[in-house]
């Protein structure tokens, strides 16, 4: 059995038995599978799935996670203003939180100034 169809039989299982937290934290996983398999719409709907059910319980740190995520599949869109709202969004919260692990400027983005590129 794949990694991804473990997590989606998984989830499935969460959301029956009403595990709100583990089926967020699986649909998550499925985000992010999905992304690293190129699929970007399922993974951006995967996550923000998650982000719902992080809002409904208030779980502001894994809302700050999901919405790093959700940055970078927009990034990988080439969605830079959306992005820099996410990104920016997830590094408030992370900041509120006095979090520090985690907190880094992705690399194609400038605080100073437009959305940039850089040379790989």
């Amino acid at each position: 059995m794949t990694p991804l169809r473990c997590n989606y039989q998984a989830a499935a299982a969460a959301r029956s038995s009403r595990n709100e937290h583990d089926a967020a934290v699986l649909s998550h996983r499925i985000g992010i599978l999905q992304f690293y398999r190129g699929l970007y719409d399922e993974a951006r709907e995967a996550v923000e799935e998650a982000l719902a059910i992080y809002r409904s319980l208030d779980s502001e740190s894994n809302i700050a996670v999901a919405l790093h995520w959700l940055g970078v599949f927009a990034q990988a869109r080439r969605e830079f203003a959306e992005a820099r709202r996410l990104y920016n969004e997830s590094l408030d919260i992370s900041r509120k939180l006095g979090e520090q692990r985690g907190i880094r400027i992705p690399p194609c983005m400038s605080w100073a100034g437009s959305p940039r590129i850089r040379a790989s």
